[in-house]
């Protein structure tokens, strides 16, 4: 289980267990609009700012979501 599975399940009110390892955008019935925009909100909950334009435009899939999640820890101070 990564981040990324733990913030989809959350956003999507739906146990981590239904959330594929390749969930993506078109390839995930539950990935809807709105739930998407319920994910932005709590990756920035998550990471105390809001996103980038660039990371907001990354997040496909939970691969490009846990992209950025690390990417974001890694430059933390």
């Amino acid at each position: 289980m990564t981040k990324a599975q733990d913030l989809i399940a959350e956003a999507f009110e739906i146990p981590v267990s239904e959330v594929p390892e390749n969930a993506a955008i078109g390839r995930f019935e539950a990935w809807t609009a709105p739930r998407h925009a319920r994910l932005f909100e709590m990756v920035e909950r998550t990471l105390g700012r809001g996103m980038t334009g660039a990371e907001a435009s990354a997040i496909h899939s939970i691969k490009t979501l846990q992209v950025v999640l690390d990417d974001a820890e890694g430059t933390e101070t």
